[in-house]
C-alpha cells in the first residue's frame, strides 16, 4: 500500500527538518506518492537541513514538476551524499533535468538510478554530468 504525502504530513516533516536542532542524517521513503508541490516543499527543507547525508526514494514516483527544486537541493549540497532514486519513475527528461544537479554535487558518493524509465538521452546526460565528480564511488544504473 502506497503512503500518500499529504500537504499536512509534508508540512510537519519539512518543519522538523528545518529546525536548528534537527540532526537527521538519513531519510528513507518507500512506496510513497505525492504531488510536485509537496515534493518541492520536502526538497527545500532537505536543502536547508545540512545534516541529511543519505536520501532514499524507492518505488516512489517523483513528479517531473518537483525536479527543479531537487536540482537546487543537489547544487547546494555541502557534504557527502548517498542518493537512491530506484524505481522513481524517472524518464530521459527527468534524468536530463537531474543531470544539471549532479554536475554541481561534488559530494555525491553513491547514486542508484535502477528501475527507472530512461534510455539513450538520459544516460548520455547523466554520464556527461558525472565526468568531473571525483567523489562518486558507486553508480547503479539500468542495463545500458
Amino acid at each position: 500500500m502506497r503512503t500518500l504525502f499529504t500537504p499536512e504530513k509534508v508540512g510537519v516533516l519539512a518543519e522538523a527538518l528545518v529546525h536548528p536542532n534537527c540532526k537527521i542524517t538519513t531519510l528513507n521513503f518507500e512506496e510513497c506518492r505525492g504531488k510536485a508541490l509537496q515534493m518541492s516543499t520536502l526538497f527545500k527543507a532537505i536543502e536547508k537541513n545540512k545534516s541529511v547525508r543519505n536520501l532514499s526514494f524507492v518505488d516512489m514516483s517523483i513528479p517531473l514538476g518537483s525536479l527543479p527544486t531537487m536540482v537546487e537541493m543537489l547544487k547546494n549540497n555541502q557534504g557527502s551524499l548517498i542518493l537512491t532514486l530506484r524505481g522513481a519513475g524517472l524518464t530521459d527528461e527527468g534524468i536530463t533535468k537531474l543531470a544539471e544537479g549532479f554536475k554541481h554535487c561534488s559530494g555525491l558518493i553513491y547514486l542508484d538510478l535502477r528501475q527507472n524509465l530512461y534510455e539513450g538521452a538520459g544516460t548520455k546526460a547523466l554520464l556527461k554530468s558525472l565526468t568531473g565528480n571525483s567523489a562518486l564511488m558507486t553508480l547503479r544504473l539500468n542495463a545500458i
